[in-house]
């Protein structure tokens, strides 16, 4: 008969063999233990946010109200872009309405129409500049 090898526990050492019908159930986690598991998880995670993720919320809500301003801006230029290309439209269609903006905009006048032009008007008189209301002075004499 041989020997044993040392790694099976050498001559002589007898084992138990596991019975088939024998199978380790799992332990029930106690629902204390998960309430801990859990109160521990938010605390590390409250720490955390506390610790790297308030500047990072202030950040984004500043960003958030820039997206919104700039989204503001950009309607305004739409609606600048359309009114602007509908008076080009009709510009370039439109040979009654070149004519009016030329006139208003550029004081253009067609041949043989008469220019009256008005001397300008004096702005709001002042106390001193009042008919009737000279220096003191003459008004004695």
């Amino acid at each position: 008969m041989q020997s044993a090898p040392a790694h099976r526990g050498g001559a002589g050492l007898r084992r138990r063999v596991a019975r088939a019908g024998r199978v380790r159930e799992p332990r029930a986690v106690s629902l204390r233990s998960l309430r801990l598991l859990r109160t521990a998880v938010l605390a590390v995670l409250a720490l955390s946010l506390a610790g790297f993720g308030g500047q990072s919320l202030t950040r984004v809500w500043r960003l958030m109200q820039e997206v919104d301003s700039l989204e503001r801006e950009v309607a305004v230029l739409r609606a600048e872009t359309g009114r602007l290309t509908a008076e080009v439209d009709r510009l370039r269609s439109d040979p009654e309405y070149i004519e009016q903006m030329a006139r208003e905009r550029l004081g253009l006048v067609k041949p043989g129409d008469r220019v009256y032009k008005l001397p300008p008007t004096p702005g709001p008189a002042g106390p001193s500049d009042a008919p009737g209301q000279g220096s003191p002075r003459q008004g004695s004499q």
